[in-house]
């Protein structure tokens, strides 16, 4: 998959991403799934939607981390048949101590009658195609970072799919692995190539 920026194209596994053109960035539709992005421009009642999806399943957060949370939210993953949050991936910038330098953490949760479908897999491809079109240019930030918190997501089939999506093992921090998708690793190529 391919899609031109500002003179430029980028090179993308295309298993991990199935979106045509600059738009889908904003809006995606999976299945009976939006993807809706609201990076830094969430409302308080879309806020309100994930701290109440947080609440009923049961994270334990008080109520500032929630607060917080909320506002770091860049998708909202909505089922269409039941107008229902189904989950959300977040993004906020983070220094990484252990590499001197900043970068983009992605989480995301899914509520857990949504998690057999392959909403994960696209929550994430989505969240990297967005900062790869609009946020790779920020020369202080070095890619992306996925703390891999659960120990669910460290099993073979999980890493392969994220190295997959240009993810690559970097370290351990206690007993989470950390997946580095630096934005300089990313292959770029001249749109007249």
């Amino acid at each position: 998959m391919t899609d031109k920026i500002e003179n430029r194209e980028i090179v993308v596994p295309s298993r991990l991403f199935p979106f045509h053109a600059k738009a889908d960035a904003q809006q995606y539709q999976y299945r009976n799934f939006q993807l809706i992005n609201v990076h830094q421009k969430i409302t308080d009642a879309q806020r309100q939607l994930c701290i109440d999806m947080w609440t009923e399943e049961g994270l334990a957060m008080s109520e500032s981390e929630l607060a917080e949370r909320s506002k770091q939210v860049c998708y909202l993953f909505m089922d269409t048949k039941t107008g229902k949050l189904a989950g959300v991936n977040t993004l906020y910038r983070m220094f990484m101590p252990y590499l001197q330098s900043h970068w983009l953490a992605n989480r995301s949760f899914i509520r857990p009658q949504f998690r057999t479908s392959r909403l994960a897999v696209i929550g994430v491809g989505i969240t990297i195609y967005y900062s790869l079109l609009h946020l790779s240019h920020d020369s202080d930030t070095r890619g992306l970072v996925s703390i891999q918190e659960n120990t669910g997501l460290q099993r073979p089939g999980i890493r392969s799919l994220y190295a997959k999506g240009g993810f690559r093992y970097s370290h351990n921090i206690h007993s989470n692995e950390v997946l580095l998708l630096p934005f300089d690793e990313v292959q770029l190529v001249s749109s007249n190539a």
